[in-house]
């Protein structure tokens, strides 16, 4: 046990090590942080709503699907426990079940509400 926890320390250790990336910041004096930060203020930083609706539709499918993918392989494995399991088992799995359909009611819901709350903004 000792043995496998040195083994994933110091592979947690290399991974980290490798990963990680040496930043050099340059000192930059006052005048030129100023001037560009006047810069970036004087620029026109306006979003058009066809990016933020192109956004929200990108953000709003993959959401949704990685739900609903997660909703039916939990619905698919709480289905099996309960046709095969003892009547014990069943009591408890039903417990689970209650869980899942809350869960996926707010799940639908959130993606409902999400929905037509851009749809409302888009038409005003």
């Amino acid at each position: 046990m000792k043995k496998m926890k040195l083994i994933i320390t110091l592979i947690l250790i290399v991974m980290t090590l490798s990963i990680s990336t040496s930043v050099v910041y340059a000192a930059d004096p006052i005048g030129n942080i100023m001037d560009n930060a006047d810069n970036f203020l004087k620029k026109d930083q306006t979003i058009a709503i066809g990016d933020m609706k192109t956004f929200s539709d990108i953000i709003y499918i993959a959401f949704l699907s990685i739900g609903t993918v997660i909703a039916v392989i939990v619905g698919i494995v709480l289905g099996m426990q309960y046709m095969y399991s003892s009547v014990e088992d069943k009591a408890k799995t039903k417990e689970h079940l209650v869980v899942y359909f809350i869960g996926c009611a707010v799940l639908f819901g959130a993606f409902g509400i999400w929905k037509i709350v851009v749809q409302i903004f888009n038409s005003i």
